[in-house]
């Protein structure tokens, strides 16, 4: 049986570039189901990208030299929107978006991952209100 609100989740690549269209905002809110379909996106890409760069580092030399370069290069342009959905998912959580230099600490990511994993708070708080999806338009609105 489905959850009752899976139609609300916006298509995997609609909320991937609904995250990269926002890249330099850090205020406001993200949702934990828009933090995680961005992550998965991210993941599948890049996942997709290193295959692609093995399978053409086995046919012709310098093909997982071009891989790497790729990945690299995907990752730098990806490193902006990454950091502005997680502020907003910690705004979620009603914590700082400065927690997220817990990322650059070994063994606090734990920490980091258990904040992003937070459901969503219910309430609006002094970063925003409650983010909902809307159907229509395909982005995500702010109830107010």
């Amino acid at each position: 049986m489905l959850p009752p609100d899976w139609r609300s989740a916006p298509p995997f690549w609609d909320n991937f570039v609904g995250v990269l269209k926002r890249y330099t905002e850090f205020k406001g809110r993200a949702s934990r189901k828009e933090y995680w379909l961005f992550q998965l996106m991210y993941f599948i890409i890049m996942w997709a990208v290193s295959f692609v760069g093995e399978m053409i580092g086995g046919e012709m030399m310098g093909g997982e030299m071009m891989g790497e370069t790729v990945r690299l290069i995907i990752g730098l342009a990806i490193l902006l929107p990454s950091i502005g959905v997680l502020v907003r998912r910690l705004h979620d959580t009603d914590r700082s978006g400065w927690w997220a230099l817990l990322g650059l600490i070994p063994l606090a990511n734990i920490v980091l991952l258990i904040f992003t994993v937070l459901p969503t708070k219910p309430y609006d708080n002094t970063y925003g209100p409650v983010p909902t999806y809307d159907e229509m338009t395909k982005e995500h609105r702010y109830r107010y």
